[in-house]
């Protein structure tokens, strides 16, 4: 059941990208075709393909389970380990070679969920670190996972079933690290008797300071209590070890007083031994069990001592939701996500978006409407005081204070200023210039709007979203190391240091991790923490502890998710920045330009709707029907642009005035009328609905840009229902006379 975190039922149309099953097929046709040598217990070769080891065995080697599955299930494996496949491997040998080469393997294995690591480890245990590489049934791991886990009291509740340890395996299968076992939808299911092979390489490679089967907390004490305890020196040892990574060793030997620091610190459970260090040098071995032929137990004569994952963590300054705390998925989690299925139109990309996630978009088109007006009240102020540089082009703190002081008015706060900026210069909307005949005064250049701000400030508001959320998706910024480092030097706004190609990767990890909630059930955006150290648990202790929260609340506030489920525009997203390759010509040309210049040609919309017409979740009208033949690039990004304007209510010109100076717009305005309110009002209360306040200073402004009071008055008149409040119309024929 998926609410058990089980795969799906694989499935080439359904599953695999049709575009990676096109691309390997001639491969796939030649790579069986190739004659491949197998050894037998007679060390006599089989040059026959199709080799197989006797029913009911585990073969020997990779090569052969590569050789006997089908091409649907390697083709599989081959989309999880995409790097392996460049060049062409020539045949099962090669392939095996490269799926096991420690430093593929390293990757693979640190991209691993929870449980899937927790069985690594014990699998490291039952093969003495990859040393036996004997074959291993299904019943040996649960037994031993559950054994290791009931001796530390975990509560049942969080004790994986027979089913999770299956699913957790069949993922393992899928990623090359363990073989043997046979895949979903075949002819033979999996049981607990199944036998399987790991890649030694692979239980080597764990990262050695994580574990990921932990004691829980002492009775009724939490982190903070607990480490309270603890003395000055003690507290130093912690430190020293989460500086150097997690990992020390320790030697009982020379130091067997409980109340020295490490001992003391192993009883509080806030250091776990989790191997011993033999003197001969050789590869550490399992220490639970070191007892002498007579059967009294030894102590080691050195043992490595690490860091508990959740007091790594507490170090490190991170919340305890990053922490996982069990091996089963989090409450209401389905692992792993299911598939996006890859389309070719426009049409069908959308078809792909569930109801449930076209509900939540709608929903989350009001916290966007917030977000596409502090961008556009940011490029105008840009537009009157452009943003003085400092020598190497960065805005500095005093120019980033002015900005947050004058726009601290409509709620744009620090964080959210300093992200709007880093994606107005991402998309071109910031540019960096010298405009000597404004400004006397010697300096480095000023960062101000482009043609291509202008043209996004007019376009509508579906099309400004999905531009945004395309700029945010694919960004390297990391907005959240902007300030003091720890050496306490400046990171300024576009300094080279919020650039990492980690920004990209975590912000895909995360948004995959979400699409794993239900959107039908509500939650808080706090459980996507959760999430993402369930399914990325070797990533969390690496991870700068503001990167997340920075993340989650940016992707809330452009529409990806809300709540704690994702939109129908990650749906969308996720594939084309994954799967997807731009063509040359898109590689050629600003993001910002291609996308509005996609939103004219195939998803424009009228620039008015009358104000009794409701077209919420509808689909705009795209009258050019040629989109059947856009690249596969272009038909996602025009899906994108569709399913946003469908996300929001249709524009109107409908205005609501009220006797205390207010005017109410219930729903997203036209450029026209928008254009109009700008001039003579100011926003008071941004949204789907904007409140706007019509005051003295309004109306000079807008008589001062040329309009009189009686393009005002009219204008008012032919979209104000009931009519223009008297007071109103007095408030502008004065203004009018002065």
């Amino acid at each position: 059941p998926p609410s058990l975190g089980a795969r799906p039922p694989l499935n080439a149309e359904a599953n695999l990208d049709q575009h990676i099953v096109l691309y390997l097929s001639p491969w796939l046709h030649l790579f069986r075709s190739t004659r491949i040598s197998h050894p037998t217990k007679n060390d006599c070769p089989r040059l026959e393909w199709g080799f197989m080891s006797s029913p009911g065995s585990v073969p020997d080697h990779l090569s052969e389970w590569l050789a006997q599955i089908s091409d649907d299930q390697l083709s599989l494996i081959l989309r999880e380990r995409l790097e392996n496949l460049f060049p062409m491997p020539i045949g099962s040998g090669q392939l095996a070679a490269r799926l096991t080469s420690p430093f593929t393997v390293t990757q693979a294995v640190e991209a691993l969920d929870m449980l899937s690591s927790a069985c690594l480890e014990v699998m490291a245990d039952l093969t003495d670190h990859g040393r036996n590489n004997g074959p291993l049934t299904v019943s040996d791991l649960y037994d031993h996972l559950t054994t290791s886990l009931a001796q530390i009291d975990v509560d049942e509740s969080s004790l994986p079933t027979e089913h999770h340890i299956l699913s957790a395996l069949e993922y393992l299968s899928e990623h090359g690290l363990v073989w043997g076992l046979p895949f979903p939808n075949t002819a033979d299911h999996a049981t607990v008797e199944s036998q399987f092979r790991v890649v030694p390489d692979a239980v080597r490679s764990l990262t050695a300071q994580i574990a990921f089967i932990e004691p829980p907390l002492p009775t009724g004490e939490d982190w903070t209590a607990l480490l309270d305890t603890v003395t000055r020196q003690e507290r130093r040892v912690l430190q020293r070890l989460h500086d150097a990574g997690g990992r020390g060793v320790h030697s009982p030997a020379k130091n067997s007083d409980p109340s020295a620091p490490v001992p003391h610190l192993i009883s509080l459970g806030l250091l776990e031994v989790y191997d011993t260090v033999k003197s001969s040098g050789d590869r550490p071995s399992s220490a639970r069990n070191a007892r002498t032929p007579s059967g009294t137990q030894q102590p080691p004569d050195d043992v490595y001592v690490r860091l508990p994952l959740r007091v790594h963590n507490y170090l490190a300054g991170r919340h305890d939701n990053f922490v996982p705390t069990s091996l089963r998925p989090p409450e209401g989690f389905h692992f792993p996500p299911s598939p996006i299925p890859i389309q070719q139109t426009p049409k069908d990309i959308i078809g792909t978006v569930s109801t449930a996630r076209a509900q939540v978009s709608s929903a989350a088109a009001a916290q966007v409407s917030l977000t596409l007006f502090h961008m556009r009240e940011l490029l105008r102020f840009a537009a009157r005081t452009p943003f003085k540089a400092l020598s190497n082009s960065e805005i500095g703190v005093r120019e980033l204070r002015r900005a947050e002081r004058e726009l601290s008015d409509i709620g744009l706060s620090r964080t959210r200023l300093i992200t709007l900026l880093e994606l107005a210069r991402d998309l071109g909307f910031l540019d960096w210039g010298d405009p000597e005949s404004l400004y006397d005064e010697a300096d480095y250049g000023w960062w101000g709007p482009t043609r291509l701000a202008e043209e996004w400030i007019h376009a509508d508001s579906g099309t400004q979203w999905a531009l945004l959320a395309m700029g945010w998706f694919g960004s390297l910024a990391q907005t959240w190391v902007v300030g003091k480092d720890d050496d306490g030097k400046n990171i300024n706004v576009f300094d080279d240091e919020t650039v990492s190609p980690g920004a990209l990767i975590l912000r895909r990890h995360l948004l995959s991790a979400a699409r794993g909630f239900d959107p039908s059930v509500t939650g808080k955006k706090e459980d996507v923490y959760s999430a993402y150290g369930y399914m990325y648990p070797q990533h969390v202790v690496y991870m700068d502890p503001r990167a997340v929260p920075n993340m989650v609340a940016n992707a809330e506030a452009l529409g990806l998710i809300s709540g704690r489920a994702t939109t129908g525009v990650t749906d969308i997203l996720l594939p084309l920045f994954r799967d997807i390759s731009p063509d040359r010509e898109t590689h050629s040309t600003p993001m910002a330009d291609y996308v509005l210049r996609l939103s004219r040609t195939y998803a424009s919309q009228p620039t008015s709707v009358k104000s009794n017409e409701d077209t919420r979740g509808s689909q705009p009208d795209t009258t050019d029907s040629s989109t059947k033949d856009l690249s596969l690039y272009d038909a996602y990004v025009v899906a994108l642009i569709q399913h946003c304007q469908a996300s929001f209510p249709a524009p109107s010109s409908t205005l609501i005035a009220q006797g205390d100076m207010t005017v109410l717009a219930p729903s997203p305005l036209d450029d026209t009328t928008t254009s109009m309110m700008d001039r003579i009002a100011d926003v008071e209360s941004p949204g789907l609905a904007t409140l706007y306040r019509v005051s003295e200073d309004s109306l000079r402004r807008g008589m001062a840009s040329g309009l009189t009071p009686e393009d005002i008055s009219s204008f008012l008149s032919l979209r104000v229902l009931n009519g223009v409040p008297q007071s109103l119309t007095i408030l502008i024929n004065d203004v009018g006379r002065f």
